[in-house]
């Protein structure tokens, strides 16, 4: 995604700068270096904002049938899991450390 291409999707969205930042999981300063075009958008950013603002999937096992909040529901125990690994790797919260298996995930996966 390009500079351009991000500064027309966040123009066109109901959501402002900020909200959108906060549902990906960055920094409204960092999606504003990204629409200045001072800083590059990585591989896997580009498959969030993609994924956010058109919907598409970059993953092949989930199937057209299904949608993803189908695909994240986390059982109680697997929610303290997640909350004790988040912790421990020093994340403010579970979403955050799930964004980061996420682009870690696309970015070591050249099929994406």
């Amino acid at each position: 995604m390009t500079a351009e291409e991000l500064t027309k999707c966040v123009s066109d969205h109901p959501k402002n700068q900020s909200q959108i930042a906060s549902d990906i999981g960055i920094t409204r300063a960092t999606i504003g270096r990204w629409m200045k075009g001072d800083r590059k958008i990585s591989k896997s950013d580009t498959k969030l904002l993609r994924l956010y603002f058109f919907g598409e999937m970059p993953f092949d096992m989930i199937s057209s049938q299904e949608d993803l909040s189908t695909q994240l529901r986390f059982t109680t125990g697997e929610w303290q899991i997640i909350t004790i690994l988040a912790n421990r790797e020093g994340f403010l919260t579970p979403r955050d450390w799930i964004t980061s298996r996420i682009r870690g995930y696309l970015d070591n996966n050249p099929t994406y």
